[in-house]
C-alpha cells in the first residue's frame, strides 16, 4: 500500500517538473510582441475635452404635462445635442416646486421648498445652447 502511494508520490512529482519544463521551453508571446511594440501617449482626453455643461436660470412656471413633454423633447440629438444628465428646480404653481432628474433618457420628478427662481443644469455633448435656453 505504502509502495502504491509513493508510486502516486513520483507520478505526480514527475508531471509537476515535465509541467514547468516545457513551459520554459514554450516562447512568451507576450514578451516576444512587447519587446517589438512601441507605445506613445500622444494626448490625455479628459471628460472636460469630451463633455460641456450648461446651466440656466428660470422665472417661468410649468406644468408637469409641459416639463414630461420638454423632457420627452430632450432625446432629439438633432435639436439639443446629446443630453446625458439634467436636473433643477422649478415652479410648477404658484406655491409649489419640484426637483427633477433626467438621465439615461429617463425622467424623475418630486417634490421640493420653494426657491427664487428655476435653476437648471444640463451635461451633454454638443449641446445647443440657444435651443436649450429658448425651452426653458
Amino acid at each position: 500500500m505504502q509502495q502504491q502511494w509513493l508510486r502516486r508520490l513520483e507520478d505526480i512529482e514527475v508531471s509537476e517538473k515535465d509541467t514547468r519544463k516545457s513551459l520554459f521551453k514554450k516562447p512568451n508571446v507576450v514578451k516576444m510582441l512587447s519587446s517589438k511594440m512601441k507605445f506613445k501617449i500622444k494626448r490625455k482626453i479628459s471628460t472636460q475635452d469630451v463633455f460641456e455643461s450648461f446651466g440656466i436660470e428660470t422665472p417661468k412656471i410649468f406644468s408637469v404635462e409641459t416639463l414630461k413633454s420638454i423632457f420627452e423633447n430632450l432625446k432629439d440629438e438633432n435639436l439639443y445635442g446629446k443630453i446625458l444628465r439634467a436636473k433643477g428646480i422649478l415652479q410648477t404653481d404658484k406655491d409649489h416646486w419640484i426637483e427633477f432628474d433626467f438621465a439615461a433618457k429617463e425622467f424623475e420628478i418630486r417634490d421640493t421648498r420653494s426657491d427664487y427662481a428655476g435653476r437648471i443644469c444640463v451635461i451633454g455633448v454638443n449641446l445647443n445652447k440657444k435651443n436649450l435656453t429658448n425651452l426653458f
